[in-house]
């Protein structure tokens, strides 16, 4: 079973999903390198991603336009950045 970055960073394994390939719906997004700027500034915390064509991808961990709550099967709640849910880390 996959899990996705956000699944990664919330339960603090973000370490494990370093340098593995991530998937959007199965297809492949890039190679996920690691965070930037730290955890409790959530105006500068970015995940870093390399694509196919070695472009550097940088997702905002919080996207401030839209008001958005994940709630996990535990019922643990996450507020990061949406796109992070639906990328999933290759075992």
């Amino acid at each position: 079973m996959m899990l996705s970055i956000s699944e990664y960073y919330e339960t603090s394994a973000i370490a494990l999903a370093i340098n593995k390939k991530t998937f959007i719906n199965n297809r492949y997004f890039g190679l996920f390198l690691d965070i930037s700027g730290h955890d409790l500034d959530r105006d500068d915390l970015a995940f870093i991603f390399k694509s196919e064509n070695n472009q550097i991808i940088s997702i905002p961990a919080y996207d401030h336009s839209i008001n958005f709550v994940y709630e996990f099967e535990n019922g643990q709640k996450s507020y990061l950045n949406p796109l992070l849910h639906c990328l999933f880390v290759g075992e």
